[in-house]
């Protein structure tokens, strides 16, 4: 009897010290433990009773172990993690946007509908590639298709599989979402402000309402302006966000090309008046400043997180050696 009751002592002391160690570390239970083994856990002259309880605590310790080693292995350092409160407004803001993306999306397509003269107020949309060859459609598509992600990974239960939808996600934004939907914006309302008819010309606000415009070249930056300072986002490696920014900026002037080579006219009017060899060099200054665009959401993201930002970073660098 008085060895179950001090084996069951034993047991609770082992115990109670790989809970703690769980909770203020979260790592490194093994070494715990075998710290735990080495230490006299009492005195007493009969050894082969030390023995015997030695024994069933080492039996004991090794099972919390193996149960520490699996959830230090999916829990993070308490700084890393994201607290209850973000993850709330994390998920209403996607909803919310996801929301007002239908919304643009439905208003988009009754006024296109309704439209008396779609060929001249919808310039190209009946011509070859259709609304498609305009990096705004396709953007308005993308960041409807990030924030249905982003939510849908919200309101997902805690597991293996969201832990992988979280990283698409992740990879979705800094890559895509937030470089592309800046880009958009900036170098509409650059050129806006250049040459207004060489990109949006005044005849369409005879039908179009300034709203429309103002969802399809503004709202689309702010949105991932605010979400990058709402919602946290683990960046990827240097060269993977850089080969992922240069690859889907390339299919897109792939796609340009073959547009004008199918129908004899460019996108966008304003490219008519560029020199062809010039082109090329249009197209990669568009490349580089969206790339730039990346690095302004990388800096959003470290400003604003920087323990976090860093400690993936260091990561990152680990996993490479």
């Amino acid at each position: 009897m008085w060895r179950g009751v001090r084996s069951a002592a034993l047991s609770s002391v082992a115990y109670l010290m790989l809970h703690k160690h769980r909770r203020d570390a979260g790592h490194e239970p093994k070494k715990m433990a075998t710290n735990m083994r080495r230490r006299p856990l009492h005195d007493d002259s009969n050894s082969d009773d030390n023995e015997s309880e030695i024994a069933v605590a080492d039996e004991q310790q090794d099972e919390y172990t193996t149960d520490a080693e699996e959830v230090s292995s999916e829990r993070l350092p308490r700084p890393m993690r994201r607290s209850l409160a973000e993850m709330a407004v994390g998920s209403f803001y996607h909803f919310a946007i996801l929301c007002f993306y239908i919304y643009v999306h439905v208003y988009d397509a009754t006024l296109m509908k309704k439209c008396p003269q779609p060929e001249k107020f919808y310039i190209g949309s009946n011509s070859y590639g259709g609304r498609w060859k305009y990096l705004t459609f396709i953007n308005l598509w993308l960041q409807f298709v990030y924030f249905f992600l982003a939510f849908f990974t919200d309101i997902m239960p805690q597991s293996p599989v969201k832990h992988t939808f979280q990283r698409i996600t992740d990879l979705a934004f800094t890559t895509f979402a937030f470089p592309f939907g800046t880009f958009v914006s900036v170098a509409f309302w650059g050129l806006y402000a250049i040459d207004r008819e060489g990109i949006y010309p005044a005849f369409l606000d005879e039908y179009l309402p300034q709203d429309i415009n103002h969802y399809w070249h503004t709202t689309v930056a702010l949105c991932v302006l605010i979400e990058a300072i709402l919602v946290f986002h683990r960046y990827p490696k240097t060269f993977t966000s850089n080969a992922l920014v240069f690859v889907y900026s390339t299919a897109y002037v792939v796609w340009s090309v073959l547009v004008y080579t199918m129908s004899g006219k460019w996108a966008y009017p304003f490219l008519h008046f560029i020199p062809i060899p010039l082109i090329p060099v249009f197209f990669a200054v568009c490349f580089f400043f969206t790339l730039f665009m990346f690095y302004i959401g990388s800096w959003i993201n470290y400003y604003r997180w920087p323990e976090r930002h860093l400690y993936y970073r260091k990561e990152e660098e680990e996993e490479e050696v």
